[in-house]
């Protein structure tokens, strides 16, 4: 049989192209799920077969809908051959509405920082295997960004970021929706923009389906869609393409599933506002405004890639650097989780920064995937190309032996990576409560204090939102020299808050319901020293309290 493949190679003309019908593959994608097998035969497709991008082609025969292009055959595929969606399958999904029934929900379970950096999840960048693909451009993505982020991703194996330029939208222009039109799902819009293009498949003006298979197989969800506009298409035997400009968000996607995605036209749905305030050695950067997909998987990933496209800038990157974050996510009903951090170093230091800015949320969406909203995003970054590090070498105290009620003087030996030394003196007073034994001197940076102190904090299993966000808020500065007095203490964490000094028997107690009980460090007495630049490291020392 011969048919039509409608879909647009450039701009927003809707071309017809030439297809052979080979046959209908049974069973293919599952128990009464076939596959119409095809060749597009057109001059036009000649150098590229079928190509990501063009994924929901509706294919006509006789002037009747019967499919959707869907896939390749094999990779590097070179003679056109596809796979076709049965417009029957995708009908099925298009005639589903949201279950807004409530279900009951247990926490996740929330991973250590460890964990989470040692996943090694490496998302697909170019090969697609059969399935003609949606990707989702995100600039740099084959760099560090794929190292940092991937890991995240491996929560929705569906959404496959590409290497490429990002899309923007269209302003001034009205784009056509109709069978065979560019159709995106945006994630990001405004001036940092993340869109997946396929092709509108069928519309009644109301409601529309698209694509001829997944996009990440989410299900029910609420994404906004909008028209498109082809740049051009790319012929490639490893990954042919299309690239596309997304318009105004114009519609919403309701259903992913196998055979389609489908949803209403007309009816945008809600999106997270974020705005971006920028400066460079002193200089204000424009500021960056849009909105974000609003979904309780894809919106912390979102918020952890827009950080990552503003912490590196390729204009403004210089190997030495010092950033100061500050800002916040703020959550429906929760208290907002805080941004806040100062950093120097070399180009490496960028993807801590990164990692310690977005580690508490992403804890807190996988441990409460359906309790925290994201409702906004507030971020400043200020950036300078020089570094000022200082790293805690030794501490030196004018005794060995105290008694309590009386002073340290302590002199504590710091160095920077140009070898340049400098000593800073901090006095310390025994509290009355210390009688006697061994006490524990010891002169942290900020950074060190803070991720141990998270860590004391963390309750074994959190029992809400709240709990994680009050574990995870301890404030200890970046540029701060902080010299303690310490005692070593039974104690455990609870409901978020670190209860040490616990007496025998209530330690024993705890002990019995958490594992949490354990010795902790308890700080009677504290110096802070500011610093002009950020301190890392610590040493620490036993002295002891005499009678």
């Amino acid at each position: 049989m011969r048919g039509t493949t409608k879909t647009v190679l450039q701009g927003t003309r809707i071309e017809d192209l030439q297809t052979e019908i080979l046959g209908v593959q049974k069973n293919a994608l599952g128990p009464g799920r076939d596959l119409i097998i095809g060749r597009l035969i057109d001059p036009r497709t000649e150098k590229t077969g079928a190509v990501h991008g063009m994924s929901g082609s509706p294919l006509y025969i006789e002037g009747k809908l019967v499919g959707a292009l869907s896939r390749r055959i094999a990779n590097f595929e070179k003679d056109g051959h596809c796979g076709f969606t049965p417009a029957s399958d995708m009908f099925d999904v298009e005639r589903r509405r949201n279950n807004e029934t409530v279900v009951p929900w247990e926490s996740g379970r929330w991973i250590s920082r460890m964990d989470f950096q040692s996943m090694g999840f490496k998302t697909p960048t170019q090969a697609f295997g059969q399935l003609l693909g949606v990707p989702f451009p995100v600039p740099g993505w084959s760099g560090d960004a794929e190292r940092i982020l991937g890991p995240l991703f491996a929560a929705i194996p569906g959404f496959v970021p590409v290497d490429a330029p990002t899309g923007s939208a269209v302003t001034g222009k009205k784009l056509p929706l109709e069978s065979g039109s560019p159709l995106s799902v945006v994630l990001v819009d405004g001036d940092l923009s993340i869109a997946g293009t396929g092709t509108l498949t069928w519309t009644d003006g109301k409601r529309f389906m698209a694509f001829g298979h997944a996009m990440m197989g989410l299900g029910p969800a609420s994404l906004p869609v909008a028209p498109a506009e082809i740049i051009t298409t790319i012929p490639s035997y490893s990954m042919p393409h299309k690239l596309a400009n997304a318009g105004e968000v114009s519609g919403t996607m309701t259903q992913d599933r196998l055979s389609a995605i489908s949803g209403i036209l007309g009816v945008p749905p809600a999106m997270v506002p974020y705005r971006i305030v920028r400066s460079h050695n002193g200089e204000p950067r424009p500021a960056l405004t849009g909105r974000m997909a609003r979904h309780t998987l894809l919106t912390p990933l979102l918020v952890a890639v827009l950080m990552r496209n503003c912490l590196v800038d390729q204009q403004d990157i210089s190997e030495d650097f010092t950033l100061r974050i500050s800002g916040r996510v703020m959550l429906k009903g929760l208290e907002s989780v805080p941004l806040d951090g100062l950093y120097s170093g070399t180009a490496a230091e960028r993807t801590g920064a990164l990692l310690d800015q977005i580690f508490p949320l992403i804890q807190l969406s996988r441990a409460f995937p359906k309790l925290v909203e994201i409702e906004g995003l507030e971020l400043s970054i200020q950036s300078y190309e020089k570094d000022s590090t200082w790293e805690v070498m030794e501490i030196r105290p004018d005794r060995s032996r105290v008694r309590a009620g009386e002073s340290i003087r302590l002199i504590t030996r710091l160095k920077n990576p140009s070898g340049k030394e400098r000593l800073v003196e901090q006095t310390l007073q025994v509290p009355e409560e210390v009688r006697e034994g061994s006490v524990e001197l010891r002169v942290s940076g900020g950074s060190d204090l803070r991720q141990e102190s998270v860590q004391d904090r963390m309750p074994v299993r959190p029992e809400d939102p709240s709990t994680l966000i009050r574990a995870m808020d301890v404030t200890f500065a970046s540029d701060r020299l902080y010299a303690q007095i310490n005692l070593s203490q039974p104690g455990a964490s609870t409901a978020g808050f670190l209860q040490a000094g616990l007496p025998g028997s209530i330690a024993r107690q705890q002990a019995a319901v958490s594992s949490a009980t354990r010795s902790f460090r308890r700080t009677v007495a504290q110096n802070v020293q500011p610093m002009k630049g950020v301190v890392s490291g610590s040493a620490q020392i036993s002295i002891k309290v005499i009678p």
